[in-house]
């Protein structure tokens, strides 16, 4: 079904007439015909239309000074388009009365503008996933010209799903067709913060059973009580760090270290410490008298220097030059600020190695001693000049840097940024859990792990003065006497939503042995269904089959996924982070691949739901309704109808909605 000629003229002489306003306004296409809605392509109005959704208020301001003179009725039905719902559906059927529209809880029957709906997509992919807008207009919920396509063909097993959710929609409210709902149901999504305002698709069910992680633990050939995710990622990067003869040995025979097969394990012990003790060798100067970070950093390959480039978020580096690699590491590293964060965060064989280097300016390891501080604190010691003697080696720190080691390693400088390092840990660590924590929840978590006692006025004005020295790596900052992550600072309406929800539901507990580690703004907890995720797309899904990259792959997926996760980013822009990643799905992995995105998220801690995952808040909301039952369900009833009683007078209208008076109603009965 689509609109009758005379309807679709004017649907689009409005619309049409609204981008023109914006298209003038913010000047986003600057074709001098545009918004001439009989010569006007919809789909070179697409970064219009975006601008428009953007920001629905600016139809308040083309009401305001109407430059098209539209009469009363026609400034309505423009009215109308601010009760709007953008985001991803599932086009669930085309053949109908309408196009069937699935978008959460809801079905909504959508009618075609000036042709058929099944006239512009791709039957062979429906049900299938689209963008698009809806709105209202003349009575109908139709489409904002332009509808979006993704381009993944689901197989039985999805389309099994979709058949459940809009069954189930259908049961609950039936299709809905009515303008007046879908209005209410386009203010429900206004009310929910901009990242979760668009459509989800909650009710999807997950593949969590016990048989369906031991099919595909099976089948991907791991142990997930031996597997761990990040082992797996320290592996892989050791093998990058020390080059393409270590990544093919540990490509071939680490996984058969413990089978003996091909070597022995003494042999691969061996062959481990050759490629370690070579890849060393590798960052050692010859020339002892040229000391400076220039000189160290030119020592280097541009491999390494890529890759700590990358560590530092500095985007196109694969196009730079080796000296503008340098340069720009340089700034980096050559400043105070590059020690002081590593003396916030080291631990005390770390401060042993600076307290040495500040005392006599260098430091002296036995080989494998030598080796095994140059893995484990790479952040650093890659920046050192290191030279080679027999049987040792020497670790000098560069001349850009020996004055502000010996600086931050005098005693009271060490206390102050010890105990500046702890604060600046829980801080990250509460932020990246809970989103915000008001600095008094801050102080009593603190203060029941720490021995040395601070009061809330001491942290903030230790948190305030981290952030003014740039040490907390962009992640935190303080609003209204709370601490919150940078992006919440940054989005005011989406921290209310935040601060609104902690009202709602109390914080989780996390064990004190564990909350230290989401100071790590990549971390997560590794559950089961993250590992067969992590595995599938190494396995199954990389792109990079032969080469080393398929874990960075797999590895930058999961910490994306739980990014969004924590942030409960909707259906499609997870959807968006597939399709960005150009996973290449078959047909019959798209259930597989799909349901495991789903368990991962529904494990994720949310800063939403104040560090609890939906699985654990779906628990406890259960275990509390079963306790609920426990209790004299009249006690409820009887407190209701007194409430009632009290606020209702006898030849007032029932509040039950039956139509008779009150003392005739409950009020009779309650008597």
């Amino acid at each position: 079904m689509y609109l009758e000629t005379n309807q679709s003229t004017r649907f689009y002489r409005l619309f049409f007439g609204l981008l023109r306003f914006v298209n003038e306004r913010y000047i986003v296409n600057d074709d001098p015909l545009f918004g001439t809605y009989d010569i006007t392509d919809p789909r070179r109005a697409k970064e219009v239309i975006d601008v428009l959704w953007d920001d629905a208020g600016i139809i308040n301001e083309y009401l305001r000074e109407n430059p098209d003179g539209l009469p009363f009725v026609d400034q309505e039905t423009v009215s109308a388009f601010r009760h709007h719902i953008t985001g991803q559906f599932v086009l669930y059927d085309i053949d109908g009365e309408y196009s069937v529209f699935i978008a959460g809880p809801h079905v909504f029957g959508v009618s075609g503008l000036a042709c058929e709906i099944n006239e512009l997509v791709d039957r062979e992919t429906l049900p299938g996933f689209v963008s698009t807008t809806l709105i209202p207009y003349d009575g109908k919920i139709v489409y904002d010209t332009i509808i979006e396509q993704m381009s993944i063909q689901f197989g039985e097993g999805m389309r099994e799903i979709f058949r459940g959710e809009y069954d189930k929609a259908v049961k609950n409210e039936g299709v809905i067709t009515d303008v007046r709902r879908f209005i209410s149901i386009a203010r429900e999504y206004a009310m929910q913060p901009k990242e979760s305002a668009e459509v989800s698709n909650e009710g999807l069910p997950i593949p969590g059973s016990d048989e369906f992680k031991g099919e595909l633990e099976k089948r991907l050939q791991i142990d997930m009580k031996a597997f761990s995710i990040r082992a797996d990622m320290e592996q892989r990067y050791e093998s990058l760090l020390f080059g393409d003869e270590a990544g093919y040995l540990f490509d071939v025979y680490g996984d058969a270290a413990e089978e003996m097969q091909p070597f022995g394990e003494m042999q691969w012990e061996q062959h481990k410490n050759k490629i370690r003790t070579d890849a060393v060798n590798g960052f050692c100067i010859k020339d002892h008298n040229n000391t400076s970070l220039y000189h160290v950093l030119k020592n280097q390959r541009v491999r390494e220097l890529k890759y700590a480039l990358k560590g530092y978020g500095i985007p196109g580096v694969s196009k730079l030059k080796k000296d503008e690699m340098i340069k720009l590491l340089i700034g980096k590293i050559g400043n105070e600020g590059f020690i002081k964060n590593i003396v916030l965060t080291a631990n005390e064989e770390l401060l042993g190695l600076l307290t040495a280097i500040a005392k006599n300016g260098y430091v002296k390891y036995p080989a494998p001693e030598a080796i095994e501080v140059f893995i484990k604190y790479p952040r650093l010691t890659i920046f050192m000049c290191i030279y080679k003697e027999p049987g040792h080696y020497i670790f000098r720190a560069p001349d850009e840097l020996i004055w502000h080691i010996q600086k931050y390693m005098a005693p009271e400088m060490v206390r102050k940024y010890s105990l500046y390092g702890t604060v600046a840990s829980y801080a990250a660590a509460l932020a990246n859990l809970y989103g915000m924590v008001h600095i008094g929840d801050f102080a009593k978590i603190y203060n029941a792990q720490n021995d040395e006692k601070l009061g809330e006025d001491e942290l903030l004005k230790i948190i305030l003065e981290l952030i003014a020295e740039d040490l907390c790596q962009d992640i935190i900052d303080v609003r209204n006497r709370a601490v919150v992550t940078l992006e919440l600072a940054q989005d005011i309406e989406y921290m209310g939503y935040i601060e609104e929800r902690h009202r709602l539901i109390e914080m989780f507990p996390m064990p004190e042995e564990k909350l230290l580690d989401y100071a790590d703004p990549y971390y997560y907890e590794e559950t089961d269904e993250a590992k067969l995720l992590y595995a599938y797309i190494k396995k199954e899904l990389s792109p990079y089959h032969d080469d080393d990259d398929n874990f960075i792959e797999a590895a930058a997926f999961l910490d994306d996924l739980h990014e969004y996760a924590r942030r409960d980013i909707a259906m499609d822009g997870i959807l968006g982070l597939i399709e960005e990643y150009g996973f290449p799905l078959e047909e019959s992995e798209i259930p597989t691949f799909i349901g495991l995105v789903y368990s991962v998220m529904n494990d994720s801690r949310k800063w939403a739901n104040n560090g609890w995952t939906p699985n654990e808040l779906y628990e406890k909301e259960r275990l509390g309704q079963e306790a609920a039952k426990e209790k004299n369900p009249l006690d409820n009833v009887i407190s209701l109808a007194q409430k009632r009683a009290a606020k209702t007078g006898r030849n007032d209208p029932c509040p039950c909605g039956s139509g008779k008076k009150y003392k005739n109603c409950c009020g009779k009965n309650l008597n």
